[in-house]
C-alpha cells in the first residue's frame, strides 16, 4: 500500500459501489481502525 498526502486523498476520493470477494488484509483493517480512533470529532462526541 502506497501513502499519499492528506489532500491529494481528500480531492482524488471516489464512492467505489462495485465490491469484490478480495479479503481485505488484517493489518490494513487494523492501520483504518487506528486512524478512525485518532479522528477529530464534533463536539467531542465520541460515539
Amino acid at each position: 500500500m502506497s501513502d499519499i498526502p492528506l489532500f491529494e486523498a481528500i480531492h482524488t476520493a471516489r464512492a467505489i459501489r462495485r465490491l469484490t470477494e478480495e479479503p481485505v488484509p488484517e493489518p490494513l483493517i487494523t492501520r483504518v481502525l487506528d486512524a478512525a480512533i485518532r479522528a477529530p470529532n464534533g463536539g467531542n462526541a465520541q460515539n
